[in-house]
């Protein structure tokens, strides 16, 4: 009977260990994703400030002073995502009716941007590379130490929101 009990804790701390080691391989892996991700964004902020000589601004805004997207909408043709692009209206705000089935269109790709529960995001703090009025700063190569893009654990914000 003892021993019946001792293999039955003995399992139950078994399957306790086994849980651990894959909620942290899980952890593990999904900060490795959003490092890639990170990676990618980076390079296509590169690439926009390549083309254009200036990374985007930290927000797009009409001449009324109402957010039409984030930098996000801007760098989109630079991270092979053309179709969303070409099909945004950014004369309209991001989430206005016309712009509804570029949303969805975009769907998979606003997915994996905010995979994992991370919501990757320009930093606008102290030592960022946009000042106040999210205009930026510099290129990437004169401000190497300033700070970019940050993952943190929002939900519910799309990447083209502000």
């Amino acid at each position: 009977m003892r021993s019946r009990a001792l293999v039955a804790i003995s399992f139950i701390l078994l399957l306790i260990g086994a849980f651990v080691i894959v909620r942290d391989a899980q952890r593990t892996a999904a900060g490795m994703r959003v490092q890639g991700r990170l990676r990618q964004l980076h390079l296509a902020l590169l690439n926009y400030q390549t083309v254009n000589g200036v990374i985007p601004d930290r927000n797009l805004h009409d001449s009324n002073g109402r957010l039409l997207c984030s930098w996000v909408g801007m760098i989109l043709p630079f991270i092979e995502q053309h179709e969303i692009a070409d099909s945004i209206d950014i004369s309209e705000s991001w989430d206005s009716p016309s712009n509804k089935e570029s949303l969805e269109r975009g769907k998979r790709f606003w997915d994996w941007y905010s995979a994992d529960g991370y919501f990757i995001s320009a930093y606008d703090g102290a030592d960022s590379m946009w000042d106040s009025n999210g205009k930026p700063l510099g290129t990437l190569e004169e401000l190497p130490t300033k700070v970019l893009l940050v993952a943190t654990t929002i939900d519910g914000i799309h990447p083209l929101s502000s």
